[in-house]
């Protein structure tokens, strides 16, 4: 389907190329849940696609959110060797259970932090995108 495609329905969409990292998480009315886009390797094997990639379509919405991250957010581990849990820890802060309205990311980060102690060794970001 693409952007001019008569079939779509009317509204705001999202481009969405996903080269070689996690799906991002679409924040919308308390949920979290993962976006799967086309997939596609990373940037510096795009040869293996002959150089090609396809861009995923998102519908959203006014106040939609979405959360990107790194590998270093996605495989996170902590002392017992279990992963961060990005979706619950986003979603309980989505629908209120986060402590005192602190803004998603400072609680994402100090969750993460308090994740990992001092095991820490990939590179983390975290980017929150809101739709107006």
């Amino acid at each position: 389907m693409g952007r001019d495609d008569p079939s779509e329905p009317p509204g705001t969409w999202v481009e969405l190329v996903c080269c070689g990292h996690p799906p991002p998480l679409l924040l919308r009315d308390g949920s979290a849940a993962f976006i799967e886009p086309y997939a596609a390797p990373p940037l510096g094997l795009l040869d293996l696609a002959e150089g090609w990639c396809r861009a995923s379509m998102i519908p959203v919405g006014d106040g939609d959110q979405l959360l990107l991250y790194t590998d270093g957010v996605s495989e996170a581990r902590d002392a017992a060797d279990r992963f961060f849990p990005l979706a619950q820890v986003t979603e309980d802060m989505v629908r209120g259970a986060g402590p005192d309205h602190a803004p998603l990311l400072d609680v994402l980060v100090a969750r993460l932090d308090e994740h990992v102690g001092d095991r820490g060794c990939d590179d983390i970001l975290l980017l929150l995108v809101t739709m107006r």
